[in-house]
């Protein structure tokens, strides 16, 4: 039987090929119908062509279509094949693989979507995870919680500008005391100190005199050391006889005892205060233990004593005053004055020498 071809309707023409003989042959458009679709006069197999009508027509051409086939031409997705049947082989389905080639495998516990994230960001992300930053407030941090919008109260925390306030701050803040910083105590008087230091560094100021002194150590009031500067004189005498109850005068040339005044005169090159003397007579021939007195006398006017227990009968007769206390201004003169007793026995061969500070 020759092709029949009839239009169900204009839109999706329906072509009907009632063909006179068939077999079980099955091309790879040809799908075995789920009807009989009408064709009563057939006892095998009917076939839906699901291809395009020039490819059916192409297909009888090279005769790959035969008459052995029933076949109904559609391109009506109504009707013919259901979705997910196929004919022929599966490379025959170009359009599915098509669609196959462009699908993205799933990976389990993953979503389907693409991936920006580079290699070089994750290894970035992976480093800063890793390298998290721990300290011993991390669990406060931890705790703290929120978005700061603004609205948290800060009103115990240090502003800005009070912390550049307080830095600047040289007017003693918090009130630290010398102590606490292990700074000297500074104390003044009106005379030298008496007062033992109370720790080595301490500072005593004499306002009458404008002295200072620092303190040594903390065992008595001679650790006050005077600060000032200071500079010394010397006297000295070559041996000589002294005679009962007679007043000599010393100064500083290697000179012979002399009971003329203002001859052996030491003059004061700075103004200063002496502070202290120390000498002492060398008895060539003792004498009895009489006490004679020596004085430091300025001026030829005012004599200040320095010891009143000096006994030549020994070698050595030492003296020695720390506490002198007498203002000389430059320009002054000063001389040693001795005043011998009445001894028993008188020394001879002697002579003397002393040092007498003067401080700034």
């Amino acid at each position: 039987m020759a092709d029949e071809i009839t239009v169900t309707n204009n839109e999706n023409p329906t072509i009907n090929l009632e063909i006179t003989t068939y077999t079980n042959e099955v091309d790879v458009n040809l799908v075995q119908s789920k009807g009989d679709k009408g064709d009563t006069g057939n006892t095998g197999p009917v076939y839906d062509w699901i291809g395009t009508l020039a490819e059916y027509t192409a297909g009888r051409t090279a005769g790959t279509i035969t008459d052995t086939m029933v076949c109904y031409i559609t391109d009506d997705a109504s009707v013919g094949v259901a979705w997910g049947e196929m004919a022929g082989t599966l490379s025959n389905q170009t359009d599915l693989q098509s669609a196959l080639d462009l699908k993205v495998d799933k990976i389990t516990g993953k979503n389907l979507s693409a991936n920006d994230l580079t290699d070089t960001l994750k290894s970035n992300y992976d480093t800063a995870y890793t390298n998290n930053h721990t300290h011993s407030n991390k669990t406060a941090l931890d705790n703290v919680s929120g978005t700061n919008t603004g609205d948290q109260d800060l009103s115990g925390y240090a502003t800005t500008i009070s912390l550049s306030s307080h830095a600047s701050n040289t007017s003693n803040p918090h009130s630290v005391t010398a102590t606490q910083v292990g700074a000297p105590t500074i104390s003044n008087g009106t005379t030298a100190p008496t007062s033992t230091p109370a720790k080595v560094g301490d500072i005593y100021i004499d306002t009458t005199n404008t002295k200072f002194y620092v303190a040594k150590g903390s065992s008595s009031n001679s650790d006050w050391v005077k600060q000032n500067g200071s500079y010394t004189l010397q006297t000295q005498s070559t041996s000589s006889g002294p005679a009962d109850a007679t007043t000599y005068f010393i100064g500083s040339a290697a000179m012979s005892l002399t009971s003329t005044a203002s001859v052996r005169r030491i003059y004061i090159p700075r103004s200063g205060t002496i502070t202290y003397c120390k000498g002492a007579f060398l008895n060539g021939s003792v004498g009895t233990s009489e006490n004679s007195s020596l004085y430091i006398r300025v001026n030829a006017t005012t004599d200040y004593l320095v010891s009143s227990t000096i006994d030549n009968s020994s070698y050595y007769a030492p003296f020695e005053n720390s506490g002198l206390n007498i203002p000389v201004s430059a320009g002054d003169y000063i001389e040693i004055k001795w005043i011998t007793p009445t001894w028993a026995t008188n020394p001879t061969g002697v002579s003397s020498s002393s040092v007498i500070c003067v401080d700034l």
